[in-house]
């Protein structure tokens, strides 16, 4: 059988593309594991686009709101959270720099205080707004599920051995069962 994409990887990467992608392509989801027990399985929850992307707002915007709209659905729920980083004295020039940024403020030390240890050397801290939590298992959970309503086919515990290739182009995926023919490949390993 053919597919219009076959996925490598069913960490969040893999989960959230084939959730995306099924409503208008048939879509196959491969993973030597577990759904979800990669790497993804140990993230801490805490979503961070805009501090770890600040060169790509429209992306880091992007994330967080996919992370809103799917609040609520299944069991999976998105708290907005703030992101604060304590800034040493030395570190203040470049921190008036990063709060040029959209959604980043310089805020004196003290508003935040409580979150560090009484000693912390820090005068300022730097604010990130569109930052939030969720618990990972409930993510993964959900968009799997969700990706199997809209018809995304699973297969675990099957490895990957190699991406086919047709000239110079992806055109699917071999594993240690046979070949999976995909107009389109998503390489979503860890």
């Amino acid at each position: 059988m053919s597919y219009d994409i076959a996925i490598a990887g069913s960490g969040i990467v893999g989960l959230s593309a084939a959730y995306k992608l099924a409503p208008d392509h048939d879509v196959i989801v491969v993973d030597s594991a577990g759904i979800g027990e990669g790497t993804s399985s140990r993230a801490s929850g805490m979503m961070t686009a805009p501090v770890d992307y600040p060169e790509q707002p429209d992306w880091a915007a992007h994330t967080t709101e996919f992370f809103r709209e799917l609040d609520g659905t299944g069991t999976f729920s998105w708290t907005d959270r703030d992101y604060v980083q304590g800034i040493r004295p030395t570190e203040v020039d470049e921190a008036k720099n990063t709060a040029r940024l959209d959604g980043v403020r310089l805020v004196s030390f003290e508003e935040y205080d409580t979150l560090y240890d009484d000693n912390a050397p820090y005068e300022y801290a730097l604010v990130w707004d569109d930052c939030g939590y969720c618990e990972v298992d409930d993510l993964l959970a959900t968009l799997y599920n969700e990706a199997r309503q809209r018809g995304v086919e699973f297969r675990p515990d099957t490895c990957v051995e190699s991406v086919l290739m047709s000239h110079g182009r992806a055109v699917g995926l071999q594993t240690e069962y046979g070949a999976i023919e995909a107009a389109s490949v998503v390489m979503a390993t860890g």
